[in-house]
């Protein structure tokens, strides 16, 4: 009887009758391999001019203070002209 019944509603349904349109049918789908979308990147670039032969240790205490004051959110990679 419940298959009847189905296919009663399911003919009025698509003959737009029963009161509204008809729900559509509800699939659970699995989540996909997709990664999510990453959050936009609001770095941006700026040049710091220090002393010669001082590149790598002024790198160093910029890394230091951003992770004292918890902003490493807010920074990227830092360069040197010279190789690490």
């Amino acid at each position: 009887m419940a298959t009847d019944l189905s296919q009663r509603t399911s003919r009025r349904c698509r003959a737009g009758k029963g009161g509204g349109e008809a729900a559509p049918a509800a699939r659970w789908e699995a989540p996909s391999a997709v990664p999510e979308p990453e959050v936009p990147d609001n770095k941006r670039w700026y040049v710091v001019k220090v002393q010669s032969g001082r590149e790598e240790s002024i790198r160093d205490a910029i890394e230091k203070r951003v992770k004292i004051e918890g902003l490493m959110e807010f920074f990227g990679q830092i360069i040197t002209s010279r190789p690490l």
